[in-house]
């Protein structure tokens, strides 16, 4: 490297220091409570029950990825496989999920970058489990509810991020020092009057 040259990382220390604390959260969360069972989605007496559920280790993959960024989106996701579902697969999943997420939550200018997270989920929403698992494995098994299911989860996760944000904007500003992520309350009231 000749001299005046500057090397550009694709993910500083800090945003590092995000995705493996989320990382290491997530992985924690799915080996003792990998799902919650919220709702019943099939009638009691059919012998294969399915339900909405949610999964912790998602919302911290998700908060993770909007903090820091996509690269970190992808490194947690290499820790929030579930151990219920195939691993090749639900990696492969939250991997697009997650750096979809934190591309566009990055990309959108603050206030709007709230919407990244439903805007990532409909990018990755191609990426469906049944698709990535025939194509690794050449086995059809068909998920049932997944759209459902990426609904709810999303819904939850999006009021996660809305109660972080409000209550804790200094996490998102010292993983990002540029960018300015508090709700100004002044401004808007300026508007209304």
């Amino acid at each position: 490297m000749g001299g005046g040259e500057t090397i550009k990382c694709i993910i500083n220390g800090r945003e590092f220091q995000v995705a493996i604390v989320a990382g290491v959260l997530a992985f924690i969360i799915n080996r003792f409570l990998p799902q919650i069972k919220v709702w019943r989605l099939t009638p009691p007496h059919l012998p294969r029950q399915f339900f909405i559920t949610l999964e912790l280790a998602s919302i911290f993959g998700v908060m993770g990825s909007c903090i820091a960024g996509p690269w970190a989106g992808l490194i947690i996701a290499i820790f929030a496989a579930n151990p219920i579902l195939v691993p090749e697969v639900d990696l492969v999943v939250k991997a697009a999920q997650f750096m979809a997420i934190g591309y566009a939550h990055r990309k959108l200018q603050s206030p709007w970058n709230i919407l990244g997270m439903p805007l990532g989920i409909l990018i990755s929403l191609p990426i469906h489990p049944t698709l990535v698992q025939y194509i690794l494995f050449r086995k059809v098994v068909v998920y049932l509810f997944w759209g459902t299911n990426i609904l709810f989860q999303t819904l939850v996760s999006v009021g996660v991020y809305l109660m972080v944000r409000l209550l804790v904007p200094r996490l998102f500003e010292w993983a990002n020092p540029g960018m300015r992520y508090r709700f100004d309350l002044q401004i808007l009231s300026q508007r209304n009057q």
